[in-house]
């Protein structure tokens, strides 16, 4: 059966009987105590995440309970371009309604406790656990470590040097330049950087004088202030990205052919670009996630991102799934990989805030044991369940939650190589 608490749900399929009753009223004192103690790490994690955040990614939550590998719908706003009118002009009226994008929520993370009678007895006379907070923090590193991978797998437009940290101002313009000539929303966004990075940036006049912005404050989170209408935020989950074998070459010519554009089991939209090296040797792969340039039919210079892992190249010769899908024919155009030298570049991103969404729904509650899904209004939920073992005194908690991060609309992200 399923027992409601508050925003708490409690399943158990106990038999009630005189002695189980009173195993159970003193499992739900230890439940009701270990809620109150999950609830309050909860909030330490939402104040601590970054690429996770409610305001750096969209969030889709649900009370529903589901099992991993559940299929769900997402809501992706309606993108509204408004028009000029004259009087005598004829309205045409456009259907603006919200996109659905299906999600598989299939990752899913665990964390599982082992109290001896000591422990449980010392964690619940001093409302503390840090068993349990240990468990959060490591949830919320994970959850924005994949975040991370999610955001800068998903991102075609980049600038500055692979292998050189931004140091400037001139930086953080040109990540503004690329969300600017994509037509990216003036709000909600953000400029995220690793620790080298930020620790070149605040010691420039512009971050060290807060005095513009009213308050030091943001040097003592993860927030570095406001600069260029991005909120400059700093985390250690920034990814470096290790480059396929085949950005090392330099003699690299592609292939685009529009009609043979197609779509990602995700929804995502690709081309396919057959990619030939004039010395005709090699046998390396591209990666998910290698980063390129080259220019179309038209005279455009086309920046990619590879989003599958390609199959070893034939003499030279290799096909990749690339973002964006391309609108312009490319014969032959020599292609460039900014990795070629360094080999490997920190991703820092700039996000504005519709180009993510992270899933998340409550796991159901397992039938022969005392579950508890919790969460709160902005958070992941999270589901807790306990076992004992009465021979070995032990009690046993587990800490879990189930999710899915999607780059719904990846012009609305930029990575800034370093």
């Amino acid at each position: 059966m399923i027992l409601e608490k508050g925003d708490s749900k409690i399943a158990t399929s106990r038999v009630l009987d005189a002695q189980g009753a009173q195993e159970i009223e003193k499992a739900t004192n230890v439940i009701n105590q270990f809620t109150k103690l999950l609830s309050q790490e909860m909030a330490h994690l939402e104040n601590k995440i970054v690429l996770s955040s409610g305001d750096v990614v969209m969030r889709d939550l649900d009370g529903e309970f589901v099992e991993k590998n559940k299929t769900i719908e997402v809501t992706i706003p309606p993108v509204i371009t408004p028009v000029s009118f004259t009087d005598g002009d004829t309205i045409t009226p456009v259907n603006y309604a919200e996109q659905k994008r299906a999600v598989t929520l299939d990752v899913m993370y665990t964390a599982d406790l082992a109290f001896s009678s000591d422990d449980l007895t010392q964690a619940l006379e001093r409302g503390y656990s840090p068993q349990i907070r240990s468990c959060v923090v490591g949830l919320r590193q994970i959850i924005d470590t994949y975040m991370a991978g999610i955001i800068y797998k998903g991102a075609y437009a980049y600038g500055g040097t692979s292998g050189t940290t931004p140091d400037g101002m001139d930086d953080i313009a040109g990540a503004e330049l690329l969300l600017n000539l994509n037509k990216a929303p003036e709000e909600n966004r953000h400029f995220v950087v690793d620790a080298t990075a930020k620790s070149k940036l605040i010691q420039l006049d512009s971050f060290k004088n807060f005095s513009a912005s009213g308050s030091t404050e943001g040097l003592r989170k993860s927030s570095m202030g406001e600069k260029y209408g991005f909120n400059m935020l700093s985390t250690n989950n920034i990814p470096t990205h290790t480059a396929g074998g085949y950005t090392a070459l330099a003699d690299v010519t592609g292939t685009v052919v529009v009609s043979n554009n197609s779509t990602m089991t995700d929804g995502t939209p690709y081309s396919s670009i057959v990619l030939t090296s004039s010395a005709g040797t090699s046998t390396a792969t591209l990666l998910v996630g290698d980063l390129m340039t080259f220019e179309n039919e038209a005279g455009v210079d086309q920046k990619a991102i590879v989003l599958e892992t390609t199959a070893s190249a034939i003499s030279g010769v290799v096909t990749a799934k690339i973002s964006p899908a391309q609108t312009g024919a490319t014969t032959a155009n020599a292609v460039t990989f900014p990795d070629v030298t360094a080999r490997s570049s920190v991703r820092n991103l700039a996000i504005q805030k519709g180009a993510v969404v992270l899933a998340s729904r409550p796991l159901t509650p397992y039938p022969d044991k005392t579950s508890i899904s919790i969460s709160t209004p902005e958070g992941i939920p999270l589901r807790l369940t306990f076992d004992s073992n009465t021979l070995a005194k032990t009690t046993y908690i587990s800490v879990d939650c189930l999710i899915k991060g999607v780059v719904v609309r990846p012009e609305l992200l930029a990575t800034w190589l370093g």
